[in-house]
C-alpha cells in the first residue's frame, strides 16, 4: 500500500513539472514573438519618464520627480479634444489597460493615449488655432498637458511610438501653444512664441528603420538628439537617426497642379463622373501625397493617398464642393503641399433649354436653313450629328432635304447628359417642281 502511495505521489509531481515546464515553454515562445513583431527599444516607462537611453529630455521636459511632484494636478482634466476622426481610431484612458474605439469630441488628459490604424486619422485640437493631424498608423502617448489659470498659455509634453503626424499652432504671448514631443531616438520642442508673426507649421514621420524625421514648413523647431541640438527653419527638414542629427535640408518642391482646373464643375445626372487629378513631376522616383477635402483648410479629408505617379483617377464624389492638394515625398521627406484647387460635383437633373424655328410650311428646294437656341455648353445634334453652336447657345444649320416628307429631329445634351428633343416632319415640295419643269 505504501508503495502505491509512493507511485502516485510521484506521478502528481512529474505532472506537476511537466505543467510547469510547459507554461515556462509557452511563456519563452511567447516572449520571442513579442520580440520579433516588437524590436526591442526603449523601455516605454523610461521615454514615459523622460529618461530613455539616447533620449536628452528638452531643457523644459516633464521628468520622473516632476510627475511624482505633481500629483495634485487633476489629470482627469483634458485639455485637448479629439475633435476628428476617420476610419479606425481608438483611445486608451491612463489607468486603463484595455483600448477602446475613439469618437469625435473625447476629452483627452495626461498620459492618454491615441492610435489610429490602417488609412485612419485623427486630429487633437488644442483650441480654435492649434492642433495636431495624425496620420495612418500612428501611436501617440500624451506624458502631460498644462494651461496656466493666470495666462492663455499652453504646455503638452507628448510621447510619439510609430507613425507620422503633422501640426499647426497660432498664437504668441499670453495666447502661445507649446510642444515638446519625444520619439524612439530625438525629441523637438515646437512653440509658436518663436514663430514669425506666432505661426509654426511642422511634421514628425517615423521611419521604416525606426530613424525620425523632422519638417517645418512654417516658422521654427529646435530638435535635438545625443546632445546634439539644430534649429530648422522654414521649408527645411533633418532626421535623427543611429548616426545622430543631419544638418537641417531644404524640403522638396511642391508640384504644380495641371488639371482640373481651378473652380472645374462636373455636372451629373446619376451617376457621378470620374475625375482625373494631373500634377507636375520632375523624377522617376518621386512619391506624392494626394488630398482631397471638403474645406479648403483640409480638415474634412475626403481621402488621402500616398501615390508613385503623378495623376489620381477618382469617380466617388458626391453633390458639393470640394479641394484638392498635392505634396512631393522624396526618400520618405515629405515637402510642402502645393497650391490648392477646387472643384464642384454638380447634381443636375433638369433637361437643358432648346428653341428650334422649323419651317412653317413646305419648303420650295432641297435645303432649309435650321436656327434655334440653347443653354451655353450644352451640344446640339440634327440628325445624330453634332453641330457647332456659338458661346451663347445661338445656331443655325443648312439641313439637306430628301423630296418629300422628311423627318427632322434636334437633340441638345448638356454636361450632366440631361437631353431635351424637338422635331417636326418637313415637306420638300423639290420632286413637283421638277415634274411641272
Amino acid at each position: 500500500m505504501v508503495r502505491r502511495a509512493f507511485q502516485v505521489a510521484a506521478a502528481r509531481v512529474i505532472e506537476l513539472v511537466l505543467s510547469i515546464t510547459l507554461v515556462l515553454g509557452f511563456f519563452a515562445a511567447l516572449v520571442l514573438v513579442m520580440n520579433l513583431l516588437f524590436p526591442s527599444g526603449v523601455r516605454i516607462q523610461k521615454l514615459v519618464m523622460g529618461n530613455a537611453e539616447g533620449t536628452e529630455p528638452a531643457p523644459n521636459a516633464v521628468t520622473g520627480r516632476d510627475l511624482r511632484m505633481n500629483r495634485d494636478l487633476d489629470e482627469s482634466q483634458g485639455i485637448a479634444v479629439l475633435t476628428q476622426t476617420r476610419n479606425e481610431v481608438k483611445a486608451r484612458p491612463a489607468h486603463a489597460i484595455a483600448w477602446k474605439g475613439a469618437e469625435e469630441g473625447l476629452s483627452l488628459a495626461n498620459r492618454d493615449a491615441v492610435q489610429t490604424f490602417k488609412r485612419a486619422g485623427a486630429v487633437i485640437r488644442f483650441d480654435e488655432d492649434n492642433h495636431i493631424d495624425l496620420g495612418e498608423n500612428t501611436l501617440l502617448v500624451i506624458r502631460q498637458m498644462e494651461k496656466s489659470l493666470l495666462r492663455d498659455h499652453k504646455r503638452s509634453y507628448m510621447l510619439m511610438m510609430e507613425g507620422e503626424l503633422k501640426g499647426r499652432f497660432s498664437g504668441s504671448g499670453d495666447g502661445q501653444m507649446e510642444l515638446e514631443l519625444a520619439t524612439p531616438n530625438g525629441s523637438a520642442r515646437i512653440s509658436s512664441k518663436d514663430a514669425p508673426g506666432g505661426e509654426v507649421e511642422f511634421g514628425v514621420k517615423i521611419n521604416d528603420d525606426k530613424s525620425s524625421t523632422f519638417t517645418v514648413q512654417q516658422g521654427t523647431v529646435e530638435v535635438w538628439a545625443n546632445g546634439e541640438k539644430v534649429l530648422v527653419h522654414a521649408d527645411q527638414y533633418t532626421k535623427v537617426g543611429r548616426e545622430g542629427l543631419t544638418p537641417p535640408r531644404p524640403l522638396p518642391r511642391p508640384p504644380a497642379p495641371l488639371s482640373p482646373a481651378d473652380g472645374a464643375r462636373y455636372r451629373f445626372r446619376q451617376l457621378t463622373p470620374r475625375v482625373g487629378f494631373r500634377w507636375s513631376s520632375t523624377d522617376d522616383d518621386d512619391e506624392y501625397r494626394f488630398v482631397l477635402a471638403r474645406d479648403k483648410n483640409f480638415k474634412k479629408v475626403v481621402y488621402e493617398e500616398e501615390l508613385a505617379q503623378a495623376e489620381f483617377l477618382y469617380g466617388n464624389l458626391t453633390s458639393g464642393q470640394y479641394w484638392w492638394q498635392v505634396s512631393r515625398i522624396q526618400d520618405g521627406v515629405e515637402g510642402k503641399a502645393g497650391k490648392p484647387r477646387s472643384l464642384r460635383m454638380v447634381l443636375d437633373g433638369a433637361p437643358p433649354r432648346l428653341e428650334v424655328t422649323f419651317p412653317s410650311g413646305p419648303v420650295r428646294g432641297s435645303e432649309f436653313t435650321l436656327k434655334g437656341s440653347t443653354d451655353p455648353g450644352v451640344q446640339v445634334f440634327v440628325r445624330d450629328t453634332e453641330i457647332k453652336t456659338a458661346k451663347n447657345g445661338l445656331f443655325r444649320y443648312t439641313l439637306n432635304l430628301e423630296p418629300g416628307m422628311n423627318l427632322v429631329v434636334v437633340e441638345a445634351v448638356d454636361a450632366a447628359g440631361n437631353q431635351t428633343y424637338r422635331s417636326q416632319i418637313v415637306n420638300s415640295k423639290q420632286k413637283e417642281k421638277e415634274n411641272k419643269r
